[in-house]
């Protein structure tokens, strides 16, 4: 399966997510390990439904970034820098988020 590039936002109740390259897959949880297993399902879903249409599936075409204090960024679906791979170990939880490729060692 590709690995689609999913956006998660705090909410009031929790969080919401959605993937900028499947329109209208979304998903919310109380959590974000909830929210995130839901756009997991809700990914496949969506594929499963797109095949079943016979639409076309898309390919993953967006790579994302995160910003951090001081300039610092993290960078998925690209190589990173030397600098992007300290700032990834500040942020644990991203790594497994990112193509390996990203984060080379």
């Amino acid at each position: 399966m590709s690995r689609y590039l999913i956006i998660l936002e705090r909410t009031k109740t929790g969080f919401s997510a959605y993937s900028p390259d499947l329109p209208g897959c979304v998903a919310t949880g109380a959590t974000r390990e909830e929210v995130e297993r839901e756009m997991q399902e809700a990914i496949e879903f969506h594929i499963e439904g797109l095949r079943l249409a016979g639409d076309p599936v898309p390919e993953p075409s967006v790579a994302g970034s995160v910003l951090g204090g001081r300039g610092l960024s993290i960078r998925c679906g690209e190589p990173a820098r030397s600098e992007e791979q300290d700032t990834a170990d500040l942020v644990p939880n991203l790594r497994p988020h990112c193509d390996a490729s990203a984060f080379p060692r």
